[in-house]
């Protein structure tokens, strides 16, 4: 029989997790959980529904944020963080960004989860917690070890730092409006005069969690963009990539649309600084 706990504090969600552990599964806004439960996969014996612990916060430090893991990714839309909330925006449709959180987000299968896209080209950090302590740990090693926690870990909030480069981002799919993603890019450069001193690159759908286009990055890194760089650049993002397979685009349209789509926003980048 399934047990459902609404903590009122972040404490008892922490204890909650520290007793039942394994069997235990967190749950914010429900739009992933009860659509695998809808799929029939296995229930867990006791879910910790987080809406009430306190961790739905959005601060600012200097221009730097700190998400709480149960802020929704229509809050995280509305805030003035050039890239995360233009990301947050390309989230499905209304009533899915008021139910769903940055969080759950982060755990969602792709080709959803276009918030940790955004967040792995803007070098995140996650707080994670439990009753022995706090630890962070940058979003890139997250999704590298399988995006799996301890099972007495909580993710509690994401730490971004503050805008201090060229963004840009872009969800590419089938149709306008809601859908799922082709490709989704984020990219952030960080610019010494005209040229690049720190490139990040990040792609969703390229395989089961967002990934960096370390190839490309390392191109860019110290040079000034030019044309020929860029389509360079482009040519490489996919390197060692395969590309998701799906019923939304198979792997080698992807990989075309993520050359493609780099290819523009690093063009885009180029341009506005020529007309600076």
């Amino acid at each position: 029989m399934l047990t459902y706990h609404i903590p009122d504090t972040t404490q008892e969600v922490l204890t909650l997790r520290a007793e039942h552990g394994a069997g235990s599964m967190l749950m914010g806004g429900g739009t992933i959980v009860m659509t695998m439960m809808n799929e029939g996969l296995p229930h867990p014996e006791v879910v910790i529904g987080m809406k009430r612990a306190g961790l739905d916060k959005i601060a600012s430090d200097n221009g730097s944020r700190l998400v709480g893991a149960m802020a929704t990714i229509a809050a995280v839309a509305s805030d003035d963080h050039p890239m995360l909330s233009r990301a947050a925006q390309a989230c499905g449709g209304w009533a899915i960004r008021n139910m769903a959180t940055i969080g759950g987000n982060l755990f969602a299968p792709a080709p959803a989860g276009d918030l940790g896209v955004a967040l792995l080209a803007l070098d995140a950090a996650l707080r994670i917690e439990s009753l022995e302590g706090r630890r962070t740990v940058p979003i890139g090693v997250f999704f590298d070890d399988g995006r799996r926690l301890d099972e007495r870990e909580v993710l509690t909030g994401v730490e971004v730092p503050a805008p201090g480069a060229v963004t840009r981002f872009v969800k590419y799919g089938r149709k306008h409006g809601p859908t799922p993603s082709v490709v989704t890019v984020a990219i952030s450069l960080r610019m010494d005069g005209q040229n690049v001193s720190d490139a990040r690159i990040a792609l969703g759908s390229m395989g089961p969690h967002p990934v960096r286009a370390r190839r490309a990055e390392s191109m860019l890194d110290g040079h000034e963009l030019t044309p020929q760089l860029i389509e360079e650049a482009a040519d490489a993002t996919t390197e060692g990539l395969d590309g998701l397979t799906d019923a939304v685009a198979s792997g080698w349209y992807r990989r075309r649309m993520a050359s493609l789509h780099v290819g523009r926003l690093l063009t885009d980048v180029m341009d506005e600084g020529r007309r600076e």
